[in-house]
């Protein structure tokens, strides 16, 4: 119970959204005409930032407030010509908060805060909202524009887009997919080259690289062999050595498991691992700590997602040479790739490839001859 003359935290967000809702449609606010800063409206409704941007969320939804990145919020344009852009994205119901928000809901965020930044609205579509014909047109018919992920992307997806007829960008895991449609990727040679050079550079004799079944795991896969092929590594050189599926696990316990049948092996110390993710990579750091192994001593492990560098810290600090996924950068530039092709239509489809980069830490590190640490650029 709140004591009189007080109002709950509830209370006040309610009335400040809807004020905000009745000064706008009244006209009192008009089109084009700036709001108080987020910190101005917190202070003086006496709550946090954090919940008058999500007000503010919410009414740039409704179509009524524009959020520009870097100059504020104004007064929503008329509706006929405010966008609305589809998102449609998996994301796994299993793992921590953290782990999903670190890995997957990144996705859907980053894309979601470019097209508000723009001035548009945002439907987010349920993952399998598509794979049902009928369902998916009435989603379709909703929007002026879609980005989707691979991972929602089926046959019967493929074919309702085919007639689709407005602009559609899918976002990828790995190299474009022979599909009719634009796709922003991660350039993953770039930052598997960097990795293949540091095992090089320490005189290491053979790879292994680990994985799941997992299609975007293949892809990933062939591009690290690739790779090594090119930098001198002989197709005996190079091993593959897989998981197969846990109900529940992201590929932790896999990758423990991978650890195990890697300390069967033996002659760590000569071997190069590479895995193409850093689930799969916590598992084997957690399987060799238990032998009382050494990171860069004992074995030299670099992994594909540098989920350290965005906070998920299993081992509280960070320990994992790792090759980045611009998650932000891929979900960023296919919204803009999107709206450019509503405001300049084009018939030729286009691949964007995000560089990644290699982050060099304590399971695999490279010294120049002065003894630091190369440093990423």
């Amino acid at each position: 119970m709140t004591t009189a003359g007080k109002r709950s935290p509830k209370h006040k967000v309610s009335l400040l959204a809807g004020r905000l809702r009745e000064r706008i449609s009244s006209g009192e606010l008009t089109i084009g005409s700036p709001l108080p800063s987020t910190r101005e409206l917190a202070k003086s409704n006496g709550i946090s930032v954090i919940t008058v941007n999500r007000i503010m969320s919410r009414l740039a939804d409704e179509g009524l407030v524009n959020r520009i990145k870097g100059k504020g919020t104004f007064v929503g344009s008329p509706l006929a010509q405010q966008l609305t852009i589809g998102l449609n994205f998996y994301i796994p119901d299993v793992g921590s908060p953290l782990d999903q928000s670190t890995a997957f809901t990144v996705f859907q965020d980053s894309a979601g805060a470019a097209i508000r930044d723009a001035g548009h609205k945002v439907l987010n579509i349920p993952c399998f909202g598509l794979h049902d014909v009928d369902s998916g047109r009435k989603w379709l018919e909703q929007i002026d524009a879609l980005v989707i992920s691979i991972s929602c992307v089926n046959h019967q997806v493929v074919e309702l887009l085919r007639n689709f007829t407005k602009p559609c960008v899918i976002i990828q895991q790995s190299d474009p997919y022979p599909l009719p449609f634009d796709q922003v990727v991660p350039e993953l040679s770039t930052g598997f080259t960097q990795a293949i050079a540091c095992f090089r550079k320490l005189g290491l004799t053979s790879l292994v690289i680990s994985g799941t079944g997992a299609s975007s795991d293949h892809s990933r896969l062939g591009v690290v062999r690739s790779c090594a092929m090119m930098m001198g590594y002989g197709d005996e050189a190079v091993k593959t050595v897989m998981a197969d599926a846990i109900i529940g696990d992201l590929g932790r316990m896999r990758g423990y498991r991978i650890g195990g049948q890697l300390l069967e092996a033996g002659s760590l110390n000569k071997t190069g691992i590479f895995s193409v993710s850093d689930f799969i990579s916590f598992g084997i750091i957690d399987a060799f700590s238990e032998a009382g192994l050494t990171p860069g001593e004992d074995y030299h492990l670099i992994s594909f997602d540098d989920l350290e560098a965005d906070g998920l810290l299993p081992f509280d600090e960070p320990m994992l040479t790792s090759v980045s996924f611009p998650r932000r950068e891929i979900a960023r530039s296919a919204v803009n790739l999107v709206l450019s092709r509503i405001e300049k239509p084009s018939t030729s489809l286009v691949s964007l490839r995000i560089p990644t980069l290699l982050t060099q830490r304590r399971t695999c590190r490279v010294t120049t001859d002065n003894n630091k640490p190369k440093k990423r650029r």
